[in-house]
Order: structure tokens, then C-alpha cells, then sequence
């Protein structure tokens, strides 16, 4: 049998584009500016290029810039944006840097092409490792071609003094075996190519294929488009089923998901979801995932296109959990489950397909995570001391929700008492920013807490409070010279304990499971928890009717 079958992959806008700026005919008597990133150690690199372009042409002279929030656009910071602009005007051109990190080397990506729009000629420098993470980067925001220079500048946020001698022996040597290329990429005539705006081709948006399902599933991993696992052929009709789940029209656009800004359609969300095996009845959690992952405290980029390891987990509550059959209580997180697997499948296909991350081209982890194509469960609201997840953030107890997280890694374990209990859950990242973490309590736990007189708020208190460790882990130098303290009071005395999580913004509480307490570390500034209400269409009780939540009829020998 032939399926004919639409494409997952989004379209971008074609209208948000420029070509790269004229060069310099020279550099003699001209303002270079010296954009950083935000890391501490960024100015002394910038400033050594600096130093060393001066040294070639002594009549140069260089303004420096640094912005000092991480996975942050220039273009939307309304306080920032006049002080780019200003610093902009006294330049000739800009050197940026340093792209040193996946997320990190993304971002100076964007706020490079943001200055060759606004017609000074730029060229970033970066670690030949994220060169492509760099050139996409620009491309995404509308500015092909952009000039870099990849060297071995690594990562030296760990480095407690960069000056000095660090500067000398490290940095400086490596710096001047690139500046020929540094100095060639802001006045070397630009090609033709580069001269004229790249309109981006949406040919693949619109691409259709015929084939069996063998083929269907071949040429869908051979575009990038699934992990390889079998899909379901997203057909037309198939497509226009799943659509049942809102009254929204195929072409209502529901956001723009970076990195890549896919416009993230109905049509292309239902196409996504058909892949993944969803039923139409889960289509309207979906829908409320697109509204969760573009939310302001969702930093989407930090998770998507990072050498980091992060999985997103979707948590349902309210009636919806019933209706879907998502898995709440023992093997939580395992796959038994069609909800569980193919909601949390759907998610991670919309990431790759409308978001446009990629294996090795935008997702750049090192190790990867085993939850990176998805994580859903439910909670178990019936076993619960507690009011649950969506009640706590101000719905209503009848109302369905979804809240997201991205985990990195999962600590768990058996306890008995809530002195203990509490004592295990004090566990904690070594980052450097402010971290996260989703506890996920069986109800035994939960309720030994409760009795013991702890609701969610309480064990997030005590976490906070109690989670700690010595100042010297945490290079608290590095913190405050990253601009990573958000405001936290840190230790001045070396060896003082300071607190894992900073605050409790970015800790969630969930009543799910069996027998084991597991906390799973991650989230934090860059990606929730937040919690959006689901809405459902005008036909959904007879949807539900037509898709019944169904059970495995397991043979028992």
C-alpha cells in the first residue's frame, strides 16, 4: 500500500533578511568595537584582539561592548537595544566573541547579525567545535554568510584569572595565530554571493512524498525528520483527523519556535503528532506544549541548541490524564503507556521539525540524554495529600494542564521517614547558574511529609535552605564575573556553604509513581516549570467517544 504524505518541517520567514555589509577598504584610522558575550573571561579575549589589531595598525582605535545576559537577543531587550545601537554608531565594524559554547556561541550568532542588518561589517571568532552552531545562528536570524573565524578559544569560565599570565601564555598566542583572518574578514571585498540577501527556501515545507510504509519511513529519516523509529504516515487525512483536537484553522499560527523560528502551524503541529502516533484526543495537550515552550520563562534556545543534556518532561493534570491514559503510577517512566510514549514523542518531533534542532547541528551535547525525544506522565491526583500541580498555580481542580520541565540527570532513592526523606531530596547540580529540579515523591513519601506537617511549598522551603554546599564548588568568582548571580547573595569568604538552588522558582513538586522518591536535576532559569491551562474543542465529548482511552489486555500465564 502507497501513502502519500505531508511534510513535517516548517516554514520560516522569508522577509527578515539581509545581505552582509559592505567591508573596510582599510583599517588605518578606523573604530573597531570589541563586542562580548557575557562571560567573564570574554572582554579579556576581545580586548586582546583589540590590543593586537593596534599593534598592526597603531592609528585604530576600539570602543568595547559587553552584554551581560546569557541566552538573551539584543533585538528584544528594549533597555539594552539603545546601548547596542549608540556603541554601533561610533564603530567602523565589530569583532565578536567568543563562541565558546553551543547555546552561547547561538546567541553572539544572533547578536552579530543583528549589527550587519543594521549595516556595520562584522566578523565573529569561535570555537572551530560550534562553527556550524555559529553560521546557523545567523542564518536563522536572516543573515547568510556570516564571516567567522574559527580557533582554539575554549571555554575558560572555570579559569579564576584570565589576566596575566593565563593571558599571555593561552589566550594571546592563539588570538595572533587568527589574526590574519580576523583582520581579512572586515576588508576583503565581499563575493556576490555575499553581497545579496539569501531568501530562505521553504521548498521542504511544502515537500510531499508517495511511497510504502517502509519508504515513508526511510525518506523521513533520511531528511532528519524522525529518530529513526517507525512513524505513523502523516496523510492528509490522517492529518485532518488529528486536527479534530481545536477549532482553530489548519493555518493559525500558533508561534515561531527558535532556533531555527519555524512557524508553527496547526497543520505542521498536527503532522508532527500524527509521526508520533498520537490520537487526536491528545492533540489539545500539544497545543498547550507550543503555548508553554514559548513562554518568556522558558528559554528554549538554552535547552534545544546546547552542548548541555536535556530532556523536556510534560506532566499532566485534571481530567485529561484519564482521558489520554497517561501513566501515574508504577514504571512512571517508562513507555508502556501510548500517551506517555507518543505525547512526549510528539513534543520532541516538533523541536526537530517547527524548532529546528538537529543531532550535531544544532543539539550539540556531548553525551545526549535518554529523554531527549520526549517524557510525559501524569500525576497521581487521587493518591496525593497535596492539591495538585495546576490547582497550586491557580486553576481549577476540573480544569486540565500541562507543565513542562527539562530535566538533565535523575538521582533516586528508598527512605522511610520525612527527616530522611528530606535529608535526600538536599541533592544538587554543580552549575553555575541557577539550577532546578523535579522531585517526584510515590504517594508513601508524600504522605509521610504531609503527616510530618510539610505541604509543597514547605519542601521546597527546606530544599532550598538546607541544599547546600562549599563555596569553592560553586567558583563564585566565575558567577559573579558571568553575570549568572540573578541577585543571589553569595559568599565572600572562600569555603563558606552556599545554597544548590538559589530560590524555589525552579523547583516542582509532583505526587507520582511508586515505592521511589526520584529527583530529577535540571530546569531552572533557563526552562520552567510553568504550567498552562488546556483547552478543548466544541466536539470534544464526542471525540472522546470515538477515541476511548484503552488498556493493554496483557495475557497472563
Amino acid at each position: 500500500m502507497n501513502y502519500t504524505v505531508l511534510s513535517p518541517w516548517a516554514e520560516i520567514d522569508v522577509e527578515d533578511v539581509a545581505p552582509l555589509s559592505p567591508r573596510l577598504d582599510t583599517l588605518e584610522g578606523k573604530t573597531i568595537g570589541l563586542f562580548a558575550k557575557f562571560k567573564h573571561h570574554d572582554p579579556h579575549i576581545m580586548k586582546e584582539v583589540g590590543r593586537q589589531i593596534q599593534e598592526r595598525f597603531p592609528s585604530v582605535k576600539t570602543e568595547f561592548l559587553q552584554y551581560p545576559k546569557d541566552t538573551a537577543e539584543i533585538e528584544n531587550d528594549p533597555e539594552f537595544l539603545p546601548v547596542f545601537k549608540e556603541f554601533l554608531s561610533k564603530c567602523d565594524a565589530m569583532i565578536s566573541g567568543n563562541g565558546d559554547m553551543g547555546s552561547c556561541a547561538l546567541f553572539c550568532s544572533y547578536n552579530t547579525g543583528l549589527a550587519e542588518k543594521m549595516g556595520v561589517p562584522c566578523v565573529m571568532i569561535c570555537d572551530r567545535t560550534f562553527e556550524e552552531t555559529t553560521v546557523r545562528g545567523a542564518a536563522c536570524r536572516g543573515v547568510s554568510n556570516l564571516r567567522h573565524v574559527c580557533t582554539d578559544l575554549k571555554d575558560y569560565s572555570f579559569v579564576p584569572v584570565i589576566a596575566g599570565e593565563f593571558l599571555e601564555k593561552e589566550i594571546a598566542p592563539k588570538i595572533a595565530a587568527h589574526l590574519d583572518e580576523i583582520i581579512d574578514a572586515l576588508v576583503r571585498p565581499l563575493t556576490k554571493e555575499e553581497a545579496t540577501a539569501v531568501v530562505k527556501d521553504n521548498t521542504m515545507a511544502h515537500y510531499t512524498f508517495t511511497g510504502t510504509l517502509d519508504e515513508v519511513n526511510r525518506e523521513f529519516y533520511r531528511r532528519g525528520w524522525t529518530n529513526g523509529e517507525p512513524i505513523i504516515p502523516p496523510t492528509r487525512e490522517a492529518v485532518d483527523e488529528m486536527m479534530r483536537g481545536t477549532d482553530l484553522a489548519p493555518d493559525h499560527v500558533l508561534a515561531k519556535l527558535p532556533p531555527m523560528k519555524g512557524i508553527c502551524t496547526v497543520e505542521k503541529l498536527a503532522i508532527n503528532a500524527v509521526m508520533a502516533g498520537c490520537l487526536p484526543t491528545y492533540f489539545s495537550v500539544l497545543l498547550a506544549a507550543v503555548e508553554v515552550m514559548t513562554d518568556p520563562k522558558i528559554h528554549l534556545e538554552g535547552y534545544t541548541s546546547s552542548a548541555a543534556c536535556w530532556g523536556p518532561l510534560a506532566v499532566l493534570n485534571g481530567p485529561i490524564r484519564k482521558i489520554t491514559g497517561v501513566e501515574c503510577g508504577r514504571n512512571l517512566m517508562s513507555r508502556y503507556k501510548k500517551a506517555s510514549a507518543t505525547i512526549g514523542k510528539a513534543i520532541a518531533y516538533t523541536i526537530m521539525n517547527i524548532s529546528g534542532c538537529r543531532s550535531k547541528i544544532e543539539d550539540l551535547s556531548g553525551f545526549g540524554h535518554e529523554g531527549r525525544m520526549g517524557m510525559c506522565i501524569g500525576e497521581d491526583e487521587e493518591h496525593s495529600p497535596w492539591a495538585p500541580i495546576h490547582v497550586q498555580n491557580g486553576l481549577a481542580p476540573e480544569d486540565s494542564a500541562i507543565t513542562m520541565f527539562w530535566p538533565s540527570e535523575r538521582v533516586g532513592f528508598f527512605e522511610r521517614t520525612a527527616p530522611d526523606i528530606l535529608d535526600k531530596l538536599c541533592v544538587g547540580h554543580d552549575l553555575e547558574f541557577d539550577p532546578g529540579a523535579c522531585v517526584i515523591l510515590p504517594e508513601t513519601h508524600a504522605r509521610t511529609l504531609a503527616e510530618a506537617g510539610y505541604g509543597p511549598e514547605d519542601v521546597k522551603d527546606y530544599i532550598v535552605e538546607y541544599a547546600r554546599k562549599p563555596s569553592t564548588a560553586s567558583r563564585v568568582q566565575w558567577v559573579k564575573g558571568s553575570h549568572h548571580s540573578r541577585g543571589v547573595i553569595l559568599p565572600e569568604k572562600e569555603g563558606s556553604s552556599m545554597r544548590m538552588y538559589w530560590n524555589k522558582d525552579h523547583l516542582l513538586i509532583v505526587v507520582a509513581g511508586l515505592g521511589m522518591t526520584n529527583v530529577l536535576m535540571g530546569g531552572g532559569d533557563h526552562g520552567g516549570p510553568v504550567t498552562k491551562k488546556i483547552t478543548f474543542p466544541k466536539d470534544w465529548e464526542q471525540l472522546v467517544k470515538d477515541y476511548p482511552c484503552e488498556e493493554p489486555e496483557y495475557v497472563i500465564y
